[in-house]
């Protein structure tokens, strides 16, 4: 693991620990900053289920809302 991105990680911690910014708000722009493609190989590595088939996933349906509004 590189440096760069260690410090980044630690620092998103630190405003977490501080309570700078809370659980849903962090776990929510960081869902919604995810690839595609990222949020696959989470699934797989930390729920080992075919997201495909549990989620009925359609990409041609698949619609992202990327807004702060969520929060």
């Amino acid at each position: 693991m590189n440096n760069y991105r260690s410090t980044y990680r630690q620092k998103i911690l630190e405003l977490f620990d501080e309570g700078l910014v809370g659980k849903d708000e962090l776990i929510i722009n960081l869902v919604n900053w995810l690839s595609e493609q990222d949020a696959k190989e989470f699934m797989e590595q930390y729920y080992e289920e075919d997201e495909d088939e549990e989620f009925g996933y359609d990409e041609s349906r698949a619609w992202y809302d990327t807004s702060a509004e969520l929060l």
